[in-house]
């Protein structure tokens, strides 16, 4: 049992440093080895008693089902949820990781849908490099995500290049403080947000709040299996949703994963 809880510990509290960010553990869902090993482990434990770190194990198994490529955790952008799983949407989403973690684009997103910018306003405002903001805009020109013509620039697009990135708050019983978090990470950066919690808290919960706030609730009961309670709502306005997608694929870049492959 012993050997059980310390190869959870490193496959699921493992760190990983970087300069640019809080350290971050990236698993893939399609290496099957690995996949395994975690469902070895949480046999194991399966008649333990339940803990924060043990729904962490049941989740991954889930979010595969739910077709995610990647899932992370000790990742923090302003608040660091315990669980956070995402999938790239195009071919373009590496190379986009780039210039959305030089660019502002949530600030340009939230300011310049009618009124139009210029290169000079951006590099002027926020310090930035004439030469490699004016390729970069014009890569995003390319890309779909601005418009550009003689009076400047403009936002037509606003959609994340990274999809379905969800954040998951875990909690064992106080599920209030666990739904004011998943509200925040929705609000911050999540497209998507729930609060996983153990089947036999459920009935304490008012459901009536998360439906109202658009937030999923997940329980997990003692064989591990995770029901979807309630199904989130989702969105991609959050305040930061396009830096926060840019520092985890950056993160991800720098763990030599440069080719993305889908899940089979």
């Amino acid at each position: 049992m012993g050997y059980a809880r310390n190869l959870l510990q490193t496959l699921v509290l493992g760190k990983l440093g970087h300069p640019l960010l809080s350290p971050i553990f990236l698993l893939s869902m399609k290496t099957e080895d690995t996949m395994s090993t975690y469902l070895h482990a949480m046999t194991t434990l399966k008649s333990t008693k339940i803990d924060e770190m043990t729904l962490k194990v049941h989740l991954v198994k889930w979010l595969k089902t739910k077709g995610f490529q990647y899932w992370s955790q000790e990742f923090e952008f302003m608040r660091r949820p315990d669980v956070i799983a995402f999938s790239f949407s195009s071919e373009h989403s590496i190379s986009l990781a780039d210039v959305f973690h030089r660019i502002p684009f949530d600030y340009l997103a939230a300011n310049f849908k009618k009124k139009r910018f210029s290169a000079d306003m951006l590099i002027e405002k926020f310090g930035l490099r004439q030469r490699g903001t004016v390729r970069d805009l014009n890569h995003l020109v390319k890309c779909g995500f601005l418009a550009k013509s003689e009076k400047g620039y403009r936002v037509i697009s606003t959609e994340p290049f990274l999809a379905r990135l969800t954040s998951i708050e875990c909690k064992i019983k106080d599920w209030k403080k666990g739904l004011d978090q998943a509200i925040t990470y929705k609000m911050l950066f999540s497209m998507e947000s729930y609060l996983a919690l153990p089947q036999n808290r459920i009935n304490n919960v008012d459901k009536t709040l998360f439906r109202k706030n658009g937030i999923g609730l997940l329980s997990i009961d003692d064989h591990g299996c995770v029901h979807e309670e309630i199904k989130p709502k989702s969105r991609i306005d959050s305040f930061y949703v396009h830096s926060a997608s840019a520092s985890i694929a950056h993160n991800f870049k720098s763990h030599s994963l440069k080719k993305i492959q889908p899940v089979s």
